[in-house]
């Protein structure tokens, strides 16, 4: 795992711990553009979730970026500690259409690694 990548692990899970909120905020993403990174948490409703990654991607695109490198999601467990979480489906979804070339960066078997957005979802919807 590169500094990097570690890095951006760090930063999502800092701005988790910085923001949790019990039904509101459990879920941060953190996408690296080039130089920026964009921070984002998932919104929690009664009626339905956004997700923290499409969010960061938002920020990203509304700020012109159109090259993108990594992204992370880490959620809040039980005992306070951060933990990297693989994107859902509708995730991968919008990451397939937006930015499929973006590095995914996950938990595989207890190791960090990444993986093309491509890659996730292999029977996308057309």
């Amino acid at each position: 795992m590169t500094q990097e990548i570690t890095d951006l692990v760090e930063q999502a899970s800092e701005h988790l711990r910085q923001n949790y909120k019990q039904y509101q905020h459990h879920v941060a993403s953190a996408l690296k553009c080039n130089d920026k990174v964009y921070l984002s948490l998932h919104l929690d409703t009664k009626g339905f979730d956004i997700c923290a990654e499409p969010i960061a991607l938002s920020n990203a695109l509304a700020n012109g970026e159109t090259e993108f490198k990594y992204i992370v999601a880490v959620i809040m467990k039980k005992d306070g500690l951060t933990e990297i979480v693989s994107p859902c489906g509708n995730c991968r979804q919008m990451l397939l259409q937006y930015c499929p070339q973006v590095e995914v960066i996950l938990n595989a078997d207890d190791r960090i690694a990444t993986v093309a957005a491509s890659k996730l979802l292999p029977w996308p919807y057309n």
